[in-house]
């Protein structure tokens, strides 16, 4: 299996800390790096970081109604030939910065058709968060 990673980076830059609860970042096995990889798909990652702050509505609907659609559609496409699309969600800012200040929403894959399997995992975004990372760094 070939494995090919594209950064995007979609998010608030912010400097202030961020508590996470450790056990929300354990969610079963890990990669066995020492493997061998077989197969020959080309894949791509999307890691999506996205501000649940409040003010953050607009921005949420452009990611979930323009650009993801397009960055999936496009790298499943002919101009990149991407045998899979995976995306991952996180959230931060849905509440005051405590453990809750940071949620993972999951991952999925990416249809053809630029929609994804399980459109939950950024369709789950809070978009009535109050902590302004960003704000209170």
């Amino acid at each position: 299996m070939k494995l090919s990673f594209l950064a995007f980076a979609f998010m608030h830059v912010t400097s202030a800390a961020v508590v996470v609860d450790p056990s929300l970042l354990e969610p079963g096995s890990k990669f066995n790096y020492d493997a061998t990889l077989t197969g020959n798909s080309k894949c791509a990652l999307i890691n999506i970081a996205m501000d649940e702050s409040g003010s953050m509505s607009t921005e949420q609907n452009f990611m979930i109604d323009d650009a993801i659609p397009g960055m999936v559609e496009k790298l499943k496409g002919s101009d990149f030939n991407y045998d899979h699309v995976f995306l991952c969600s996180n959230g931060f800012g849905a509440n005051i910065a405590t453990v809750n200040d940071y949620q993972h929403l999951g991952c999925t894959t990416g249809l053809a058709n630029g929609t994804l399997a399980d459109p939950t995992v950024v369709t789950n975004w809070v978009t009535t968060g109050r902590w302004e990372e960003g704000y209170h760094a």
